[in-house]
């Protein structure tokens, strides 16, 4: 299981996190070979949420090698709520086995 926040730590990434809410989400897959290997932590994700909610241009800027791939995955599906122009930015996927 991973855990989600919309929020980003802009001391490791090179743009602020998104403001604009989320409204629709999934999951990452939990990689199996992390899961075996038993690795945690958050994945910090850039994008550019366009006007019509739709994500672009997603890139894993920080986070464990294992977990980038899964954390970009997930983020190209997400759906922002509309908004008057694009929003380039970060999220943090918080990968964790605890829950």
């Amino acid at each position: 299981m991973a855990t989600i926040v919309v929020s980003g730590s802009t001391s490791m990434a090179r743009a602020a996190e998104i403001q604009q809410p989320v409204v629709s989400r999934i999951s990452p897959n939990y990689p199996a070979v992390a899961r075996r290997m038993r690795v945690e932590g958050p994945v910090v994700v850039e994008l550019t949420a366009m006007p019509d909610g739709s994500v672009k241009n997603v890139h894993a800027v920080s986070g464990h090698p294992l977990l980038m791939q899964a954390a970009e995955d997930c983020v190209s599906h997400w759906r922002f709520l509309p908004m008057a122009k694009a929003e380039h930015g970060t999220v943090s996927v918080i990968f964790s086995l605890s829950e």
